[in-house]
């Protein structure tokens, strides 16, 4: 709140810190825009995980002062922690398990909340994508993440809403629970056709 006081960009992420999520590329973007003397851009990262205390170290090593590492949180607060966000970021490895796809809930907490959300992935069609909701750039570079967030902080809060709300709609047509559960209705009736 500190941050967004001050007129700061806050993009966040709220997830398990494992290799796979790649952390340490948010927060080498995190690096990277400071590096180009970028301000008004600060990270939050909230929860736990194998990976957690290498990034803090990275940050500390970085001397990063635009990154705040927060203690995880029980899955009911994830929603006021998105709501205290301007953006959200999603960041996976390049590996070739997910060329099958993603069913990451982190991302559609993202798109639910009306955040726009950066995602760094390899993964070509996403809900980001799908949706509109937000920025894709690939995996594992911190640059095309800073570039993003500059790109998000230069939209403003009108346009960057607009992006997020587009990924709140279409989260809820293509993925709430009326619409799932009609998709698993439709499939019992083929199934007995």
């Amino acid at each position: 709140e500190e941050w967004r006081r001050a007129g700061c960009l806050v993009a966040g992420y709220v997830g398990s810190y494992v290799r796979a999520n790649r952390v340490d590329t948010l927060v080498e973007a995190a690096r990277t825009l400071r590096d180009r003397g970028v301000r008004d851009i600060a990270f939050v990262f909230v929860g736990d995980g194998l990976e957690r205390e290498k990034c803090e170290r990275l940050g500390r090593h970085h001397d990063l002062h635009n990154v705040l590492f927060w203690q995880p949180l029980p899955k009911r607060s994830v929603p006021a922690v998105l709501d205290a966000l301007d953006v959200t970021l999603f960041s996976l490895r390049d590996i070739s398990v997910f060329k099958y796809g993603l069913s990451c809930n982190k991302l559609f907490d993202y798109l639910a909340s009306g955040r726009p959300v950066v995602s760094a992935c390899a993964v070509q069609d996403t809900p980001v994508s799908a949706s509109g909701g937000g920025i894709c750039v690939p995996a594992e570079s911190p640059e095309a993440v800073a570039d993003a967030l500059v790109t998000l902080a230069a939209l403003g809060e009108a346009g960057r809403n607009a992006m997020g709300e587009r990924g709140r709609r279409w989260v809820y047509q293509h993925h709430g629970a009326t619409a799932l559960a009609g998709r698993f209705l439709e499939a019992l009736v083929q199934a007995q056709a």
